[in-house]
């Protein structure tokens, strides 16, 4: 079972990538470039609905690191506990 944020976040990685993936098919360990198909284009779109849906700054460094579905839900999670705090 996925928490809300993770739910969000997963939806916005289909929205924003050209892949023919249903959301629920979607698991952790797939990667951004591979299975979803993430380009450099979908990279901005994801991150700028992400940034606005969830009021964070994402930089190009955190985008860098970001290989696959886990990572960017783990780095968004740790942007948002780092805001909370």
């Amino acid at each position: 079972m996925t928490d809300d944020t993770t739910t969000l976040i997963i939806k916005q990685l289909v929205e924003a990538c050209d892949a023919d993936v249903e959301m629920e098919d979607v698991t952790l360990d797939m990667s951004l470039r591979e299975d979803l198909e993430m380009d450099s284009l979908a990279a901005v779109s994801f991150i700028l609905d992400i940034e606005s849906e969830l009021d964070i700054l994402v930089t190009e460094a955190d985008v860098a690191k970001l290989q696959t579905v886990g990572d960017a839900v783990s780095a968004i999670k740790e942007k948002l506990s780092a805001q909370a705090s």
